[in-house]
C-alpha cells in the first residue's frame, strides 16, 4: 500500500441551495432540507482530489469508490459556511485509502463525520481484466 497523503488544510465549504437542489434531483432525494449525502460534493475539492491522485500515481493504481457513511450531530443548513477537515488512513488487505472527514461550524462545533472508503486497484489488474473480457467476446 502506498504511503498516506498529506491532508489538505481545512477547507471552507458552503451549502449552495441551487447545487443542493441539483444534487437532490440527481440522487432522487425527496426529503426536506439539505440532502443527507450532500457533503460528498465537497470531497471532490481539488486539494482532496490531488491527494488521492498522488496516492494512486505512486501505487500505479486507480481509486474505486467502495462505501461512504455520514453521521450527523446537527443538520446542515442552506447558505451556511462550514469547515471541512479531511484526514487519510490506509488499510493493507485489501488495499484501501480511507478518508475521515469532519464538518464543523465556523465556531468549531461539530456537525457531521464522513467516512469514504476507496479501494486501491492496481492498473495492471485492470489491464488483465480488460484482456479477459475482450478475449471472452471473440
Amino acid at each position: 500500500m502506498p504511503s498516506e497523503p498529506v491532508p489538505p488544510p481545512p477547507l471552507r465549504v458552503h451549502v449552495d441551495p441551487e447545487r443542493a437542489a441539483a444534487y437532490a434531483r440527481e440522487t432522487g432525494y425527496r426529503g426536506a432540507g439539505v440532502p443527507f449525502a450532500y457533503p460528498a460534493v465537497w470531497l471532490s475539492a481539488k486539494a482532496v482530489r490531488d491527494a488521492i491522485a498522488k496516492v494512486c500515481e505512486d501505487a500505479e493504481a486507480v481509486p474505486v469508490h467502495e462505501s461512504q457513511t455520514f453521521s450527523y450531530m446537527a443538520p446542515l443548513r442552506f447558505d451556511e459556511e462550514y469547515d471541512l477537515a479531511v484526514a487519510f488512513r490506509s488499510e493493507e488487505t485489501p488495499p484501501r485509502l480511507i478518508l475521515d472527514a469532519t464538518v464543523a461550524t465556523l465556531a468549531g462545533e461539530p456537525i457531521a463525520r464522513i467516512e469514504t472508503m476507496l479501494r486501491i486497484v492496481p492498473r495492471a489488474g485492470l489491464a488483465g481484466a480488460a484482456a479477459s473480457l475482450s478475449g471472452a467476446s471473440s
